[in-house]
């Protein structure tokens, strides 16, 4: 019925954990949806309160839910949110290199099955009014072709994916695992210019980081970057992260200095902002 009769273009399955990803696959097989994502939320690893820089044990998890659906479903990328939290929260851009210089999310592994994110509704929504919690969840804004996209004033290639939930509660809506205070714009510059299809939270549209996110869309869309775009880490170190994506777009998040190498064609800015930020190849 969503499908058909509604229009629909895919879903957001939440709680996987709750359910065997081959059910998923069944429903995914008879609803036929242009796109579907899971949300796998588990925690990541720590010891002794510090959390680890490996965490293949924890992408594993998602990445076993995904084979499960036979790869019909993606996964929300926890595994990357968390590392992006703490290396922001304490300036340990290292953390997001894993041990063989690839991403260290489900984006290293699987990247056109890894949904990237850094907020959504259950971590750092503002629709709240008093004590009583009003969601329209209109979940989150996914950065990639869809059958029938939503009109936004946001590039082409940007569109609604999954559908419409009011309900309302009554509690105090605070948030939990609140991305980095003040550091937001460096999450979206590091998941808009990478690979697998990054999402937007739905409050970050309307809020000031409007034209910094519309910039950073345009400068993926023009340049092409895609779920299985390459990246080849060029930098990582304590205060600053850089990488180079399909030979076409280079960027850095991190107070640290770094200028992309040299090439025959030369580096232009395409955007810049609070420490972060992107160039391209110049086409000159």
């Amino acid at each position: 019925m969503c499908r058909k009769e509604i229009g629909y273009d895919g879903w957001r399955l939440d709680f996987v954990r709750g359910f065997w990803g081959g059910y998923v696959k069944d429903y995914l097989d008879a609803s036929e949806p242009y796109f579907a994502v899971g949300e796998y939320w588990d925690s990541l690893s720590y010891t002794y309160g510090e959390m680890d820089h490996n965490q293949d044990a924890h992408r594993q998890r998602i990445v076993d839910w995904i084979n499960a659906t036979n790869g019909t479903a993606g996964a929300f990328d926890v595994t990357t949110k968390g590392i992006l939290h703490a290396a922001l929260e304490r300036c340990e851009y290292w953390r997001l290199s894993d041990e063989k210089g690839k991403p260290p999310g489900v984006v290293g592994w699987w990247p056109s099955r890894a949904v990237t994110f850094i907020e959504n509704h259950d971590t750092g929504s503002t629709q709240s009014y008093g004590s009583v919690y009003c969601e329209i969840n209109l979940v989150e804004v996914m950065v990639a072709p869809v059958a029938s996209p939503t009109s936004t004033k946001f590039p082409s290639g940007v569109g609604l994916i999954c559908g419409l939930t009011l309900y309302v509660a009554q509690r105090p809506f605070e948030g939990h695992w609140r991305f980095p205070g003040g550091k937001d714009m460096q999450g979206y510059a590091y998941i808009l210019t990478h690979p697998g299809t990054p999402a937007v939270f739905y409050d970050h549209i309307f809020s000031h980081h409007r034209p910094e996110i519309a910039a950073l869309i345009s400068i993926r869309s023009r340049n092409k970057i895609n779920c299985r775009s390459t990246v080849k880490i060029t930098k990582v170190e304590r205060d600053v992260y850089a990488a180079i994506i399909d030979k076409k777009v280079a960027m850095k998040i991190g107070p640290g200095h770094y200028d992309p190498p040299k090439t025959s064609k030369g580096w232009a800015v395409a955007y810049e902002g609070n420490d972060y930020k992107v160039w391209e190849v110049s086409e000159k």
